[in-house]
C-alpha cells in the first residue's frame, strides 16, 4: 500500500534543493543559463570583433592594435565571468596570434567540446590555421567542419585551398582559390595572390599572367585608399614580384618572343615605382618618430620635410596639416614658398582631402605562350 503522506515530503525536498540552486553563486551555474548577462555578451562580441580585426588588418600596427583591445576586453570578461567557456575560445586565438600555436590548439580544441564551442565555425577554422603548415590533412579536417558551419565563408574557402595546394591537389587549390576570390568580391588582395599562385602550380601560365595583372590593379587601389602604409606598398611590390616570375616562366618556354621580353621590362620598370614609394615610407616613420621624440613640439624643418613626404606618398590632408604647423610657428619659413600644387595649408581639424593616386601599372595580357613571335 502507497503512503500517502509521500507526496509532501517529497514536494517540500525538491523545494529546498530548487531554493539551494537559485541561491548558488553565478559562477557556479552552468553557462546555459536562462538568465545572459547583456554587458558580457557585448564584451564579448567586442572581443571577438577585435581578433578578426586583427587578423584582417594588413598594418601591422593596426594588427596590434587589435590584438591589445582583445586581450583588454578578455581580460574584463576573465575578472566577471571567469568560468564562461568563451574565455577557451579568446585565450586560444590570442595565444595563436603570439605565436604559441601547442597552447593555442590546446585551449580551441576544449572549446569546440562545450556546448557553446560545437557549433562556432571561427574556433574550427581557427584550428585549421594552426595546422595548415604542419598537419595539412588534419587542418583540411577543421577547414570543412567550418564549412559545414558556415558555407561561402572566404577565410574558409581560402584555408582549403592552403591544404589543397600542400597536399599537391592543384585543381582542388584553384576551385577553392577561385571560390575564395569570388566569395570575397575580389577585394582582398591576398586571396586573389593566392589564385596566381594556385595558377601557376597547376601549370596554367595565362591565368596565372591575367590573375597577377589583375592583382596588382587591386593593390594599387588599396595604396591609394591607404597611402603611406608600407606594409600594403610590400604587398603590391610582391605582387609585382610574382608577375616577374610568371613571364620569367614564360621567356623560358618561348624565348623567342619578344613581346614577353616587352612586357619584363615593362614591369621591371613600374616596379621602379615601388621600390621609391617604399624608400618614402621608410622616410615617413623615421619623420614620425622625430616627431615623437621632440615631446608633439617639433621644428619647423622637421615639419617641413615630414610635409614633403606626406605630399609625394598622397596623403595630401596630413601634408596641409604639416604646412599649417609650419605656418604656425614661422609664417615666413622658405618652405611655405614651394607648397605643392594642389595642397593649401589648413588647420588641423580640416578635411581630409582626396589622395592622387598613381597611374595604373596594369598591361593587356600577353600572347599565349604557345603562339611565339618568329
Amino acid at each position: 500500500m502507497v503512503n500517502r503522506f509521500w507526496l509532501p515530503k517529497l514536494l517540500c525536498l525538491l523545494v529546498g534543493v530548487g531554493s539551494a540552486w537559485a541561491q548558488a553563486p553565478t559562477a557556479t551555474r552552468p553557462a546555459a543559463a536562462g538568465t545572459p548577462d547583456p554587458a558580457l555578451e557585448d564584451t564579448l562580441r567586442q572581443a571577438v570583433r577585435a581578433l578578426n580585426d586583427a587578423d584582417d588588418a594588413i598594418d601591422p600596427a593596426a594588427a596590434q592594435a587589435a590584438l591589445d583591445e582583445a586581450q583588454r576586453l578578455t581580460e574584463r570578461i576573465r575578472s566577471s565571468a571567469p568560468e564562461n567557456d568563451w574565455l577557451l575560445y579568446l585565450q586560444g586565438r590570442l595565444l595563436a596570434a603570439a605565436g604559441r600555436r601547442s597552447e593555442a590548439a590546446d585551449n580551441l580544441n576544449r572549446f569546440v567540446e562545450t556546448r557553446a564551442g560545437r557549433s562556432e565555425w571561427s574556433a574550427y577554422r581557427a584550428l585549421g590555421d594552426l595546422y595548415v603548415e604542419g598537419f595539412a590533412t588534419l587542418a583540411q579536417s577543421r577547414y570543412r567542419q567550418a564549412a559545414t558551419l558556415k558555407p561561402n565563408e572566404p577565410t574558409v574557402l581560402h584555408g582549403l585551398a592552403r591544404c589543397a595546394l600542400k597536399l599537391g591537389d592543384y585543381a582542388g587549390a584553384v576551385k577553392h582559390a577561385e571560390a575564395a576570390v569570388q566569395a570575397s568580391g575580389s577585394r582582398d588582395v591576398r586571396y586573389m595572390a593566392f589564385l596566381t599562385e594556385a595558377y601557376l602550380r597547376s601549370g596554367s601560365i595565362q591565368q596565372a599572367y591575367n590573375q597577377a595583372a589583375a592583382t596588382v590593379e587591386r593593390a594599387w587601389q588599396d595604396v591609394r585608399n591607404f597611402p603611406g602604409v608600407r606594409a600594403r606598398v610590400q604587398l603590391l611590390d610582391s605582387q609585382f614580384q610574382l608577375v616577374q616570375e610568371i613571364l620569367g616562366r614564360q621567356i623560358e618556354e618561348t624565348p623567342r618572343n619578344p613581346e614577353f621580353y616587352r612586357l619584363a621590362g615593362h614591369w621591371l620598370r613600374e616596379r621602379a615605382k615601388i621600390a621609391q614609394m617604399l624608400g618614402l615610407c621608410d622616410a615617413l616613420l623615421m619623420l614620425e618618430l622625430g616627431i615623437q621624440q621632440s615631446g608633439q613640439k617639433p621644428t619647423a624643418d622637421l615639419l617641413a620635410e615630414y610635409a614633403v613626404v606626406l605630399a609625394e606618398l598622397g596623403r595630401t590632408d596630413d601634408a596641409a596639416k604639416a604646412y599649417a604647423q609650419i605656418y604656425s610657428i614661422d609664417p615666413n619659413h622658405p618652405a611655405l614658398r614651394s607648397v605643392p600644387d594642389g595642397i593649401t595649408p589648413a588647420p588641423e581639424d580640416a578635411p581630409p582631402a582626396e589622395p592622387t593616386p598613381p597611374p595604373s601599372a596594369v598591361e593587356p595580357s600577353p600572347p599565349p605562350a604557345d603562339e611565339p613571335h618568329e
